[in-house]
């Protein structure tokens, strides 16, 4: 014997064993919810991080069935701490504990914890009537089975928290730091600041009092920055696009005044003066007064008649896309380029494949991050899911969910851009699992968890079609639009809701709009249709004169009033017409 140590097992009865009836005693307060129950519980306030009050036996689990971590009476295997007061639960994120509610509904007698446990719930949920079956699973000899005698008293599971005034108003701080920090918030303080210099120049005592005629006064001063050339009718430029060399006045386009009309109604509603203006009190929101609407009737007719229309981004179709990806293909191949542009490299041949294809917005692919993503189950494809963009902010129902489907051409293919993206990002632990898909990088060449901007991918854009020659004044907007009119000249949509399912637009005037289908399918048809026609001319005479148009020839004969051989008098207000 290696420890000296002889064992020798042999069987004492429970009756014999006086320890032995202690460990059988089923208690009360061992029992845990049922599965439908423990669902609503974390479908109301989870996901749960701990169980406070549990055995290893009914420890309740987490959406993968995993058992959570928990505190147990004593020590146990699975145990992650013995008893729960003596743990520090300030650490836990979102403990779960079950405690035995004692207190009987139908009962007057209040337990001493009751009214600190009101006082500091922030949420709660019924899981059971008084008497109802089924709600929990109680302790047997055969394990914890389903209660089928119905709970003593109603059952509730309550969301407890103390009021941390310290932790709403950071809260409040970083909601206030994120409005501060937005494009429309910045946009409407910068005309809240001209507005304010403009009023206090012009001898305005306040911008509450100010008056409709005010509003258009600053409309005009702030046309005169405008870049839109309006010509006029005898200017042999009229119709043209781009620079011209005439002396015509350049004012903002019409679109951008309406945004500015906009904005100002809002400012004046943050002052309290209402949406409206009332003429005859003369009181109200100038902004929304008859005149300033009937100043801005005025500039869209003044700017139709000058041919000015709105400017569409330059489409950008598969030809460009394959072109930039050759070049970058031939970069990225470079002996001794240092790992920060090899990675800028990867990750822009991914974003201009996967922008094409998706036809999305460059600031909504920005904020794509790995979770979204999910293979198809055949492998053929990729699934994105957005829930976050310019027009997508957490509405009912609203969320844009597209499919990309691999390419046969591998130079162009959306799938192999982004996944040779991830192989490389892995080969030099950049960890993109989580997080935005596409990330920026620092000087020193540090990849940040921050996502790339609209002017990144606009510089980076620009840089590769000038190197190639091929630069036309493209957005990464284009895109989008090249994606649009694909989809619309291939008949790769039959229809127009399924290039707004895919793009992700929720009005047919916008599928429209950047697709031109319109002008390129619709009047294209008529066009080739109509010039066929030639050879159906004789015909097409034929079947007009054999028509019945009876109706027209009877009211040519009652219209002529006097007919002399050939020659008719036709009557008008001031004198007559000799017609032959």
């Amino acid at each position: 014997m290696l420890y000296n140590i002889d064992l020798h097992l042999s069987f004492v009865s429970s009756v014999q064993n006086v320890a032995d009836g202690a460990s059988r005693i089923l208690s009360a307060a061992d029992t845990m919810l049922n599965a439908r129950s423990w669902l609503k519980v974390e479908d109301c306030f989870g996901p749960h991080t701990v169980d406070l009050m549990s055995l290893d036996s009914n420890v309740m689990c987490s959406s993968d069935n995993k058992p959570l971590r928990h505190f147990t009476p004593w020590p146990t295997p699975e145990t992650a701490g013995v008893n729960v007061f003596s743990q520090d639960l300030t650490k836990e994120s979102n403990p779960y504990g079950a405690k035995d509610i004692l207190y009987n509904c139908d009962s007057k007698i209040v337990n001493m914890w009751w009214p600190n446990l009101i006082n500091n719930v922030i949420g709660s949920v019924c899981l059971g009537l008084k008497g109802e079956k089924g709600v929990v699973k109680v302790p047997s000899r055969r394990g914890f089975i389903v209660d089928t005698v119905g709970l003593r008293w109603p059952l509730y599971a309550f969301r407890v928290g103390q009021i941390d005034l310290g932790a709403i108003d950071k809260r409040l701080a970083d909601l206030d730091e994120r409005t501060c920090s937005s494009v429309g918030f910045k946009s409407k303080k910068s005309l809240l600041t001209a507005l304010t210099h403009f009023h206090e120049e012009s001898g305005c005592p306040s911008l509450t009092s100010c008056t409709p005629d005010d509003v258009r006064r600053f409309l005009v001063w702030k046309d005169s920055c405008g870049k839109t050339v309006v010509h006029d009718v005898q200017c042999p430029f009229l119709g043209l696009q781009g620079l011209s060399g005439c002396n015509c006045p350049k004012w903002l386009a019409s679109s951008t005044v309406e945004g500015m009309i906009q904005k100002l109604v809002n400012i004046f509603q943050d002052m309290g003066l209402g949406l409206g203006w009332d003429s005859l009190l003369e009181m109200g929101n100038p902004a929304s007064a008859p005149v300033v609407k009937e100043y801005l009737k005025l500039i869209k007719a003044e700017q139709a008649r000058a041919h000015v229309v709105p400017k569409q981004a330059k489409p950008i179709f598969v030809t460009k896309v394959e072109a930039m990806c050759c070049f970058i293909s031939k970069e990225v191949k470079i002996l001794g380029l240092p790992l920060k542009e090899k990675f800028i490299l990867y990750r822009d041949q991914a974003w201009f494949k996967l922008q094409f294809f998706a036809g999305d917005r460059a600031g909504d692919l920005s904020f794509v991050v790995a979770q979204e993503v999910r293979f198809l189950n055949d492998g053929s494809g990729l699934v994105f899911r957005h829930t976050f963009g310019k027009t997508l902010r957490g509405g009912k129902g609203q969320f844009n969910t597209f499919v990309i489907k691999k390419c046969e051409d591998l130079e162009v293919c959306p799938i192999k851009g982004l996944l040779d993206y991830v192989e490389f990002c892995k080969a030099y632990n950049v960890d993109l699992s989580k997080g935005y898909l596409f990330q920026i990088v620092s000087e020193n060449g540090r990849v940040l968890d921050k996502p790339v901007s609209y002017s990144v991918v606009y510089e980076r854009l620009r840089y590769y079609l000038s190197v190639i020659g091929l630069y036309e004044g493209e957005t990464p907007h284009s895109f989008r639009a090249g994606c649009a009119i694909t989809m619309a000249l291939s008949n790769a949509a039959n229809s127009v809701d399924q290039v707004m399912q895919h793009i992700g637009w929720f009005s047919k005037e916008s599928a429209e709009y950047y697709s031109r289908k319109h002008l390129l399918v619709d009047s294209g048809l008529l066009a080739s249709k109509l010039a066929e026609s030639n050879d159906m001319a004789a015909n097409i005479e034929h079947e007009f004169k054999t028509q019945d148009y009876s109706c027209l020839k009877k009211f040519w004969e009652n219209s002529w009033n006097v007919v002399y051989g050939g020659c008719c008098i036709i009557y008008t207000d001031s004198s007559e017409h000799l017609m032959g």
